[in-house]
């Protein structure tokens, strides 16, 4: 283990129009998304939840952390989270990953390397999951400037830092981003 801290951070902000309703509050595994993922990740100290909305919360131990500067995606929430942490990392999942688990987010913690900037998820098609990633504070001023220029692309953030990837399948990364997508979602869990 690292000498660093790490928190956790639950992105839970998003606008979901996609979906048409807030997917935080999906119904799963006899909770909400954002609740189950929440006691994924309640092995942590610091335990962050990007939103807007305070009753969101999925507890006492969790801090809402407002967007500093709403209207800006996942950009904009980590600037926030960076800039509110006590730690020096923060491990930021995107509240629409149903199959996120413990053991994933442990196992992230392990492949995070002292050097890096961020570990981000890559699946096995290589698509890069940038909202399931861990995060270094010292990107924070690299961050700011992209928001600062209009850029807010995850993937032009990543090309400015020094990025580690963590393999795992697609299937763990499958998130609720539409009605359909979230149909099947439910069928494959009760298949």
């Amino acid at each position: 283990m690292h000498e660093q801290t790490i928190c956790a951070a639950l992105f839970a902000g998003g606008a979901s129009r996609r979906m048409g309703t807030d997917k935080a509050l999906l119904p799963w595994r006899g909770s909400t998304l954002v609740r189950y993922l929440a006691g994924e990740l309640g092995f942590f100290s610091e335990k962050l939840l990007s939103a807007q909305q305070p009753s969101l919360l999925p507890g006492a131990d969790w801090r809402l952390v407002p967007d500093l500067r709403p209207g800006c995606g996942p950009l904009g929430a980590l600037e926030s989270v960076l800039s509110a942490m006590r730690s020096d990392a923060a491990l930021c999942v995107a509240c629409d990953l149903p199959f996120f688990t413990r053991e994933l987010g442990q196992a992230m913690l392990r492949a995070f390397r002292e050097g890096a900037d961020c570990l981000i998820c890559r699946d096995e098609t290589g698509r890069v999951h940038p909202v399931c990633a861990i995060y270094h504070r010292r990107i924070l001023p690299v961050v700011s400037e992209r928001l600062q220029a209009g850029d807010f692309r995850m993937m032009h953030l990543l090309a400015n830092l020094t990025t580690d990837y963590f393999p795992l399948t697609a299937a763990q990364m499958q998130n609720a981003n539409t009605p359909e997508i979230w149909s099947e979602i439910q069928k494959n869990e009760h298949a």
